[in-house]
């Protein structure tokens, strides 16, 4: 047979009613669930990464050749750039320091050489010591 208190609600284990149980248990899990979400990592944005890419039109000066860089690396760290030309038996090439603004940024840098219009080879790497960030691009570039 069954027992009637069961039937009322009554754990016969306990002897509690299972209201006062779920009364008890609620509160609980909403403290829990508040923990979580007081607990939980906010979502930063990651810093930008460092990239690097070489435009395809370079200008010829009087002391060799401006190329130009489009750069982005995580604001307030500085980047290694070494850029180098090479157009037949001529070879430039610079080595230099760029401050990172975090927002993509065009860097115009003379390489010396006895350049002459026309095409030529270019190269850069980028290195970010404080993020151990790198990059790196090659492409044929027009020198006008």
């Amino acid at each position: 047979m069954i027992n009637p208190r069961y039937l009322l609600g009554f754990d016969m284990a306990t002897g509690i009613h299972r209201k006062h149980v779920m009364v008890r248990l609620v509160p609980l899990l909403v403290a829990v669930a508040a923990a979580l979400v007081v607990v939980a990592p906010t979502a930063a944005a990651p810093p930008a990464a460092t990239s690097v890419q070489i435009e395809q039109q370079a200008t010829l000066v009087f002391a060799g050749v401006v190329v130009t860089l489009d750069l982005q690396c995580p604001a307030g760290t500085s980047v290694l750039v070494d850029l180098t030309v090479k157009q037949g038996a001529v070879v430039g090439g610079n080595l230099f320091i760029v401050s990172c603004t975090g927002a993509k940024q065009k860097v115009n840098e003379i390489v010396p050489g006895a350049f002459t219009a026309g095409s030529a080879d270019a190269g850069v790497f980028v290195n970010d010591f404080q993020v151990n960030g790198f990059d790196q691009d090659q492409r044929v570039i027009s020198i006008s």
